[in-house]
C-alpha cells in the first residue's frame, strides 16, 4: 500500500505549526518573570505527556500541577526539617530527605481514588514535582509563588497544544484536503 505524502504530512505540519506559535507565545511571555529563560520545556513537556489524551484527562492535569507543586516544597520543607537533627548526628541530611521523598510520594499515590473530585491525574502531579524542583535550575525559589504560576501558565499552554495538535489533525484528515 502506497501512503499519500500529503496525508502523513498532516500530523507533522500540525505539530510544527503549533510549535511555532508556542514559540512566540513564549517569547512573550517569559520575559516577564525576569530569569532570562525560555519555559517552552514545560509546554512540551505536557504537550507530549497528554498528547493523546481526553479533554478530561487533561482538565484533570491542572489541580495535579498544583498538588505536585505543594508536594515538591513539602519533600524540601519535611528534608529541610529532618535535617535538623542532622547536627545532632541523629540524622542525616541524606536521610532526611529520603524520609520525606518516601512520605510524601506514598501520600501523592493516595490521590488515584480521587476520581469523583478531579484530583487523580497522578502523571501530572509528577509533572508538577519534577518541574518545581527544576525551577532551582533557573534561579527561581521552590516555594516561589512565580514558580507556580509559570508551571500553570506553560502546562496549561502543553495542555492546549496537545487539543489543538488532535483537533486540527482530525479536522483537516476530515474534509480530506490532502
Amino acid at each position: 500500500m502506497k501512503l499519500n505524502f500529503w496525508k502523513i504530512s498532516v500530523t507533522p505540519l500540525v505539530v510544527g505549526l503549533i510549535a511555532a506559535i508556542l514559540l512566540i507565545i513564549d517569547g512573550t511571555i517569559a520575559p516577564i518573570f525576569k530569569v532570562g529563560a525560555s519555559f517552552m520545556w514545560i509546554a512540551f513537556i505536557n504537550w507530549n505527556l497528554f498528547f493523546g489524551s481526553s479533554d478530561t484527562d487533561r482538565l484533570k492535569a491542572v489541580p495535579g500541577f498544583i498538588i505536585g507543586y505543594v508536594s515538591a516544597n513539602l519533600i524540601i520543607n519535611f528534608g529541610n526539617y529532618f535535617s535538623i537533627f542532622s547536627n545532632a548526628k541523629i540524622i542525616n541530611t541524606m536521610i532526611a530527605s529520603v524520609i520525606a521523598v518516601f512520605i510524601i510520594n506514598a501520600l501523592v499515590m493516595y490521590f488515584q481514588h480521587a476520581k469523583k473530585y478531579f484530583l487523580d491525574s497522578i502523571p501530572a502531579i509528577f509533572v508538577g514535582i519534577a518541574l518545581t524542583f527544576s525551577g532551582a535550575g533557573i534561579s527561581l525559589k521552590a516555594y516561589d509563588l512565580s514558580l507556580l504560576l509559570i508551571i500553570m501558565i506553560y502546562g496549561i499552554l502543553g495542555l492546549l497544544c496537545g487539543f489543538y495538535t488532535n483537533y486540527f489533525v482530525k479536522k483537516i484528515n476530515a474534509k480530506h484536503i490532502f
